[in-house]
């Protein structure tokens, strides 16, 4: 399978250091270039974001760096099913090995098990909604009853690739919210436990996504309440959500 690292034009450094992670583990890998939201036209983001639906259905309006991200991994995608591999591996640039990650994406190259993207990091410790399985030496995979707000480093299957490629667009939401909501999208995530990456480096010459979220926040329009409302209403469709798709969780 392609390992495959997003990295922005302006963000050398970034890639050097992770260059030196996947080459000391042994992991050959192909830069994709990032798409710099700031960079996009109008007509560009009205063609790929759905400002209606988030209106109506998101949390809070999507910045200029969250509409690249998403299209980064979507070209991600894009270069999977232009491959002839069943799967490949996408890392963020941010990353930093802390286990045997040569070891986790052969497992998961090898596995038959009926997941579509499978996880190799979480902010949070994970809630299992099925038991776990080995897929290797003091490895396991399992479905979180919660998907992890991170998209740092995932394998993703050519089938869940081409189903995400066909209606991701337009989107509403950060693509990390999106895959909590899995079962829009038909797909099943699972998670590999223990996480052979973890958060690493977070500088930029130009600013995190997390600082733009912010200034964004504080020049929103909307009143206190109003913003307390949406974020009520997410919660309660994406917990409504999770009651319904419980169908879906009969292991991996």
């Amino acid at each position: 399978w392609p390992v495959y690292v997003i990295n922005m034009a302006d963000s050398p450094e970034r890639l050097e250091r992770v260059a030196a992670e996947l080459d000391g583990a042994g992991i050959a890998w192909q830069r994709i270039e990032a798409v710099d939201g700031r960079a996009l036209g109008a007509d560009e983001v009205a063609r790929v974001y759905d400002e209606d639906r988030n209106r109506r259905h998101a949390r809070y309006p999507l910045v200029r760096g969250e509409i690249g991200v998403y299209l980064s991994h979507m070209a991600c995608w894009q270069a999977l099913l232009d491959s002839e591999a069943d799967g490949a591996i996408v890392l963020e640039d941010d990353f930093r090995v802390v286990g045997d990650l040569g070891g986790v994406v052969a497992a998961l190259e090898g596995d038959a098990g009926a997941w579509d993207v499978a996880k190799l990091f979480s902010m949070k410790p994970v809630q299992w909604a099925a038991p776990t399985r080995s897929i290797g030496p003091e490895l396991q995979i399992g479905q979180p009853t919660r998907v992890p707000s991170t998209m740092l480093g995932y394998a993703i299957r050519r089938r869940a690739a081409e189903r995400l490629l066909q209606r991701s667009v337009p989107f509403f939401r950060p693509i990390d919210e999106d895959q909590k909501f899995h079962w829009e999208f038909g797909i099943k995530v699972a998670m590999v436990d223990p996480a052979p990456i973890a958060i690493g480096a977070q500088d930029t010459k130009v600013g995190t996504i997390g600082a733009a979220r912010r200034a964004a926040n504080r020049a929103d329009p909307r009143s206190w309440l109003a913003r307390s409302l949406a974020g009520l209403r997410y919660q309660a469709g994406y917990r409504w959500g999770l009651i319904r798709s419980r169908n879906q969780r009969r292991g991996l």
